[in-house]
């Protein structure tokens, strides 16, 4: 009986050691599981890091190549498109003008916008002149333009004004008032000085009425002296007005940054007048941006008035193209004789032009009143 029970008890023992076993086994093979799964894990996201790398880089050269072809035949696509545009600009700012003139818009300057270039007006009423930069090539009417606006433009606006003219080099220039300073650049170049320091002065007492200094062929000046008339120049332009000391520059450059030691900021304290063929490399040069429409008003006028010009009052976004007439403030004879001479020929054209085609080619077609006949669309008119 012992004996069965004692084997009956390492029956038992055996069953619970081989169940323990079985654990065991199964735990480490559960752990072993574990392990591999995490580590295929691993290696899976390992994987997927290096695909998405490398079509990253796929799309990166993609893109690159794409751009590098884009770069390639943008000069032989985008430029043509581009010149075609330009050109369409200047056509229809072209016509506009053209359009506008013939709805009786006037082309040329008028007085109010010569007011407006030449003078401020201050909260009592009175007017001060504003500094003045005009650029134009030889022969572009020029001179023609400062001495109506010296000798008729300034009374003309009501501001009396003393006026220093000086003309550095000799030159066949015919001035309507003497020049202070004539055929003498160092003596310029010293009284510009003077008046820089009279500026800078904190005790000078500002005038009482305006001083307006013209320099003539002030681009060749600044050329010539460099710092010491460069710095004259841009003090007047910043301070001058605080002690009524107004400067005009007269110059043939309308590109500013090709004079020593300035900058478009400094011009922009001065209206500013660019003449005939300068008023396209002002339209090119001196103004941000394209400027494809500005061009293509200055191409209506130039076709229709030897004498034209872009104008750029201070302080304005953008410039304005005008005609400039022969006189810019007529006198009461001018007038006179202007319209002695005008109203024949206006009326001979409007009795010669057919009012259905347009044709001069036209006759008298007798009748009572008088009737007239076009020989190319073959209408009768009554004038």
């Amino acid at each position: 009986m012992a004996a069965t029970e004692a084997a009956k008890e390492q029956l038992e023992a055996a069953q619970s050691d081989r169940e323990k076993l079985k654990q065991d086994a199964i735990a480490e093979v559960e752990a072993e599981i574990e392990i591999k799964w995490r580590r295929f894990q691993l290696e899976m996201d390992v994987a997927i890091q290096a695909v998405e790398r490398e079509k990253f880089e796929a799309v990166k050269a993609i893109q690159s190549d794409e751009m590098a072809v884009v770069e390639r035949w943008s000069a032989d696509i985008v430029a043509p498109i581009q010149t075609e545009l330009d050109a369409a600009h200047v056509e229809i700012a072209r016509l506009a003008r053209l359009l506008a003139a013939k709805d009786g818009a006037s082309l040329e300057w008028q007085v109010e916008q010569v007011r407006s270039l030449l003078v401020r007006t201050l909260e009592d009423g009175s007017t001060r002149p504003i500094h003045l930069r005009i650029a134009g090539e030889s022969e572009s009417g020029k001179s023609h333009l400062v001495n109506q606006l010296i000798t008729t433009g300034l009374p003309a606006l009501g501001l009396d004004a003393d006026i220093e003219l000086y003309d550095p080099y000799p030159s066949d220039t015919t001035w309507k008032i003497a020049p202070t300073i004539a055929d003498d650049p160092d003596a310029i170049a010293a009284r510009l000085v003077e008046l820089k320091e009279i500026c800078q002065n904190a005790d000078a007492v500002k005038r009482q009425r305006p001083l307006i200094v013209v320099v003539d062929e002030c681009d060749a000046l600044i050329l010539q002296f460099k710092t010491t008339v460069t710095e004259a120049l841009k003090t007047l332009l910043k301070r001058g007005r605080h002690c009524n000391i107004i400067l005009w520059m007269l110059g043939q450059n309308a590109n500013v940054k090709a004079l020593v030691g300035w900058d478009w900021s400094d011009i922009k304290n001065a209206g500013g007048v660019y003449l005939n063929q300068i008023s396209y490399d002002y339209a090119k040069n001196g103004m941000a941006g394209r400027n494809t429409g500005i061009v293509g008003e200055l191409d209506a006028i130039a076709a229709k008035y030897p004498y034209y010009a872009l104008i750029h009052p201070k302080g304005k976004p953008r410039p304005y193209a005008v005609a400039v007439p022969k006189v810019l403030f007529p006198t009461a004879q001018d007038a006179t004789e202007a319209k002695a001479v005008a109203q024949p020929a206006a009326k001979a054209v409007a009795k010669a032009l057919c009012p259905n085609c347009g044709s001069s080619r036209t006759k008298s077609n007798g009748g009572n009143p008088p009737r007239r006949f076009c020989n190319d669309c073959k209408k009768s008119w009554t004038p």
